[in-house]
């Protein structure tokens, strides 16, 4: 018998089939979005779109982040911000969209029925310990609202607008300013006046003022009526959770790394962690995955269970 005879066939082609979908994210998240950035103080003139979140049928995406430091060659870390975990197990669509992906492996989900959001539990198990909240305000659960915009410009001293940077974006926003947006959309919707309609609907300006953390917003739909004409480039809000998403381990290290140091002092392990040994006589995994690498009544392949 020669050596290739000897070939693990499966294996070979279980690492095919992860580089495949490795190159299919890594192709997603080279085509994301631009988040639209308010670089000075002035007005900024936009279109929502009605689109990006089809399954639940409304013109923006709820979510739940945490942010945190992720190493970096050149500066040392750099600002990042991911998912909440008990955010994502309550969104079954989604955890299927990162499983077809191989974002998400059977792992990851046993670890989180260990440990729930590692975030949020170390958050609080820290600030039960006397630590500062401002020091570790970024763990801490925000809410996030993301709409599918078009930029059509700042508005100059003549009143004219400046298109230089015009084009689609997704834009970000707490809860103030989402409620500034919606609020008024809902009022008018009542009464048969939608103004996120194409042909009929409205610009939203927006006002920003002061500089960089004393910048507030302030949102303000426009008076009269604009048809929107161009072609639609829409971003399905899932593919942009798939970038934000990182690995139940990939978040515990992370926290690891930057609070070392006080988690040691309390004498803290984060639960879930691979290092501690804990196990999960329950299967959330089972849920996605089958147990014998076979297809779910959902049709998701259980090939994740190294993850990249």
């Amino acid at each position: 018998m020669s050596e290739s005879d000897k070939t693990n066939f499966d294996l070979v082609e279980f690492y095919l089939e992860r580089s495949k979908r490795e190159d299919q994210f890594q192709k997603e998240k080279a085509e994301r979005p631009k988040y639209f950035q308010f670089d000075t103080a002035g007005l900024y003139n936009f279109r929502i779109i009605f689109a990006g979140n089809d399954e639940e049928n409304i013109p923006f995406l709820a979510y739940n982040k945490h942010s945190y430091y992720e190493p970096a060659m050149k500066t040392g870390y750099k600002y990042r911000d991911t998912i909440c975990w008990d955010y994502l197990i309550g969104k079954d669509k989604l955890v299927e969209y990162l499983a077809e992906r191989g974002r998400i492996s059977r792992q990851d989900l046993q670890q989180y029925q260990i440990g729930k959001c590692p975030f949020c539990v170390t958050y609080k198990a820290m600030l039960n310990a006397g630590v500062k909240k401002e020091d570790i305000s970024r763990m801490k659960k925000e809410l996030r609202y993301l709409f599918n915009v078009y930029f059509n410009g700042k508005e100059m001293r003549d009143g004219s607008l400046d298109s230089e940077k015009a084009g689609f974006y997704v834009w970000e926003c707490g809860q103030s300013n989402f409620d500034k947006v919606m609020e008024p959309y809902m009022r008018e919707k009542r009464k048969d006046i939608d103004l996120l309609d194409l042909n009929k609907g409205y610009n939203l300006t927006i006002k920003a003022v002061g500089e960089n953390k004393l910048r507030r917003y302030h949102p303000e739909w426009d008076r009269s009526p604009s048809p929107f004409a161009r072609e639609l480039e829409i971003k399905d809000f899932k593919a942009l959770m798939a970038i934000k998403f990182i690995p139940y381990q990939t978040a515990i290290d992370r926290i690891k790394n930057e609070f070392n140091v006080t988690l040691t002092q309390m004498q803290y392990l984060i639960a879930g962690d691979m290092g501690t040994g804990n196990t999960s006589n329950e299967n959330l995994a089972d849920k996605y995955f089958s147990k014998d690498g076979g297809e779910t009544k959902e049709g998701i392949k259980d090939k994740d269970d190294i993850p990249f």
